[in-house]
This record gives C-alpha cells, sequence and structure tokens, in this order.
C-alpha cells in the first residue's frame, strides 16, 4: 500500500494512519511518500517495512553510515540535526508532562555526537568462508557484517578487522557467539562468549592477541564458566580515583556522558551535604560527590563485586569516612524512609525498569532533594508521578543524548520537595 508519513513515533518510526489505524516503518521521515509491505498487523495497530520509496520529503537527511536500514543499531540518522534534538528534547518533556507536572523548562539537549560509545556487543557467526561480526537487522536475527561503526569509539571499531582474523584462526570458531568489548581508561576490555570451553592452544594465542592489541582484559565465557585469558587490570577514573572494576560491570554509555551528568549532579549539591547514592554501580558519582561537595555519601548497590571494586577504591584513595558502599538489592530490600530522611540529597540511577520500591520509600522520607538520572523516559514517568503527588516540584530538567542516531535518552531530573511533612 502507498502512505505517507505524518509523523515520528516515540520508537523512532515514521508514523501513519490507515482507516484510523495508526502504521509504524521504520527508516522514515515526515512527508515521506513511501508504498509499503505489512510485517504484522493488530487490532490497535500495523507494523511494516518500506517496499519502495516514491518520494523523500525535505526534512529527510541522508545517513552517513553504508549500514543504515540494514544494521539494527541506528533508527534515526535519516532525521536532520533539528528534528532530531527536538525529537530528543520531546521524549523527556512529555515523560515529565504526562507524570502530571506542568511548566518545566528543560535545559537545551546536551549534545555527545558519534564515534562516542564505549561499549559493543558484537554478535559472531562463522564458517569455512570466513567470520561475520556484527549487529542484527531491526527485528530480526540477520546478521549484518560490520566492517566499521560510526557510533562506537574508534579504538573499538578499528579492531573489528583483527578480531575477525583471529576469530577466524580457533578450532571451534563456529562456537563462537558473541564479543562484547568496553573501552576502559587502559585499553579495551573484551569478552568472548562461546558454546565452547578454549584448549591450551586457543589460550594461548589468544592471550598473545590481546598482548600485541594492547587490550587491557580479555576473559572467555562459556555456560557459566569463566576463563580469564589476559589481565592487564583495566580501570576507570571518577575524580581521578581509579576503580579496578569486574568485567560485565555496567557503565554509563559514553564517557562524555558520564562527566556531563557528574557535573549536573555535583553542581546541585552543598558544601557539607549528607548524600545517598542509590545503584550506584562502580562509583560513577560517589566519588566526585565526595570531592566536591565535602560531604559524607552512602552508596548502595546489589551487585556484590562492584561493592568491592568500590570499596578498595576508597581504601586505595583514603576516602574512607567520605564514602561508605554498602551491597543492596534495592528492588527487594529498599533502603527505608527511616533512613533516608538521615541525607540531604539521594541521588538514584536506576537500570531501565526504574525502581519503584525504592522511589516510594524516598518519598515517603520527604527527602529535601532529589537528583534522578534514567535512561528510558517511560519507567522515569512512571517513578516521576510519585514525586508529583507528594508534594515535590522539578527544578531541573536536562536531555543528554549519548545514545546518538537511536531513540533512547538519558535524562537528569532534580526535584525538590516543597512542603516537608514528617510522620508523627
Amino acid at each position: 500500500m502507498k502512505i505517507e508519513i505524518t509523523e515520528i513515533s516515540q520508537s523512532g518510526d515514521g508514523k501513519a494512519f490507515i482507516d484510523g489505524k495508526p502504521i509504524y516503518v521504520p527508516y522514515t521521515n515526515i512527508g515521506d511518500l513511501v508504498e509499503v509491505e505489512v510485517v504484522f498487523e493488530k487490532k490497535d495497530f500495523i507494523r511494516a517495512k518500506i517496499a519502495k520509496v516514491i518520494a523523500r520529503a525535505d526534512k529527510y537527511s541522508e545517513p552517513p553510515c553504508e549500514y543504515y536500514g540494514k544494521c539494527g543499531g541506528c533508527n534515526m540518522q535519516h532525521l536532520n540535526d533539528n528534528q532530531y534534538y527536538k525529537f530528543k528534547s520531546d521524549l523527556l518533556a512529555k515523560a515529565i508532562k504526562r507524570a502530571g507536572f506542568d511548566d518545566v523548562q528543560l535545559d537545551n539537549v546536551v549534545k555527545i555526537g558519534g564515534n562516542s560509545r564505549r561499549r559493543a556487543e558484537l554478535k559472531v557467526t562463522s564458517g569455512r568462508g570466513g567470520v561475520a561480526l556484527g549487529f542484527y537487522e531491526k527485528n530480526a536475527n540477520k546478521l549484518i557484517d560490520i566492517q566499521e561503526c560510526l557510533s562506537v569509539e574508534k579504538e573499538i571499531s578499528d579492531l573489528f578487522p583483527k578480531l575477525r582474523e583471529v576469530i577466524f584462526e580457533l578450532k571451534r570458531k563456529e562456537r563462537m557467539e558473541e564479543v562484547k568489548l568496553f573501552l576502559s581508561d587502559k585499553g579495551i576490555d573484551a569478552v568472548f562468549v562461546s558454546a565452547a570451553s578454549p584448549d591450551k592452544a586457543e589460550i594461548e594465542y589468544l592471550a598473545d592477541f590481546a598482548a600485541k592489541n594492547k587490550l587491557s582484559r580479555l576473559v572467555w565465557e562459556n555456560d557459566g564458566s569463566r576463563y580469564e585469558i589476559f589481565d592487564d587490570k583495566p580501570y576507570v577514573s571518577f575524580s581521578d580515583v581509579k576503580v579496578f572494576y569486574p568485567e560485565g560491570t555496567f557503565m554509563q554509555a559514553t564517557k562524555q556522558g558520564l562527566l556531563e551528568i557528574t557535573n549536573i549532579i555535583t553542581s546541585n549539591l552543598k558544601d557539607g551535604d549528607k548524600i545517598a547514592d542509590l545503584f550506584c554501580g562502580c562509583g560513577a558519582y560517589s566519588f566526585p560527590m565526595a570531592y566536591d561537595s565535602g560531604g559524607s555519601v552512602t552508596a548502595y548497590e546489589g551487585d556484590r563485586d562492584m561493592v568491592a571494586s568500590v570499596n578498595k577504591a576508597i581504601a586505595d584513595s583514603s576516602m574512607e569516612g567520605e564514602i561508605t558502599a554498602y551491597q543492596r538489592d534495592l528492588y527487594k530490600n529498599p533502603v527505608g524512609a527511616k533512613d533516608l530522611r538521615k541525607f540531604d540529597v539521594v541521588v538514584i540511577n536506576p537500570p531501565r525498569n526504574g525502581a519503584e520500591p525504592q522511589v516510594k520509600n524516598i518519598v515517603n522520607a520527604s527527602v529535601l532533594k532529589v537528583i534522578m538520572v534514567s535512561c528510558n523516559p517511560n519507567s522515569l514517568e512512571r517513578d516521576l508521578k510519585y514525586f508529583q503527588k507528594n508534594g515535590y516540584k522539578i527544578v531541573r530538567a536536562v536531555p543528554v543524548d549519548q545514545f546518538y542516531w537511536t531513540n533512547h535518552l538519558e535524562s537528569v531530573v532534580i526535584l525538590e520537595k516543597s512542603v516537608v511533612i514528617l510522620e508523627k
């Protein structure tokens, strides 16, 4: 069928209507005239793909990546800059509005740009013809072989051809499933995920590869087993504090994005504040907050190995008393309202699904200032509703575009309690 795209949906797909039913078409822009093929249809919506482009609108921007439209990694390169950044700003503005807050003035979008992502999870298929390494096609299991990626740090992208070569030489290369890469402050940290365990010759071969290519670590994972092949002690630095983190640790997607978020947080602290850092990870905000506020930080994280890394960094940097870190599952056992009342500021940076149990306790504690960092406008909207219903106001909201060319968004929202209500 022939349709004209009339808007861009929250998912980043072009959107049109047929007899009142929305139809979503990836890689289209407002004003595009296209013939589409229905992928599947449900009672209340249709998903389709482009069969033929009849005419592109003036708004359409030529994608810079040769794999765009095939690789499912990016989905918004076809928007011009004005459209794109308005889309990102609107994601946060609409979430705040739906949560019940009115007249909130957002900061301009913090722009990070391309070649900035420091994490990549590459799928792998191998055979006699060679090794394919890249990302899946959108909504499909077809692997698109990528020679370079414009989204990730160049140091990561430059490693792609070398990874193909080293995997091709493995005895059971066809069992290799995935390669996970993270650019630490000491070099690339790599995890090979395979359906087979490595033999002695493969371990020696990969250790030599890691050393020659200045990797900071190389680990092989197989069915829950872990083989540490090479370890040059990768670390990340927060306010000049080196944190030697365990492999697989969550880190903010871009280094620049992390710095921007950290600056927003620390600029909203006062000297001597008592701060709770919930879902602290490896202390990305804890260490800068302790340095900049001159106060004390109590950090909570569910992952035991991450907490151990934080505690080692505290000891190595002689920051005992300034930061205290605890292992705690904040979903099953959120910090209670009574304990939260001890803090002047609560910083919370939950996973994509938000932090509903913990947010309820923060609200019940009537904490004076809350700084929320979120990578999902939908879960952020849900969590913000609790604050809106309990006398909080938003004093600052910042969209941070560290997921460039995608419909994902990082946000920082700062809330203050306008009326303090204490339990009798």
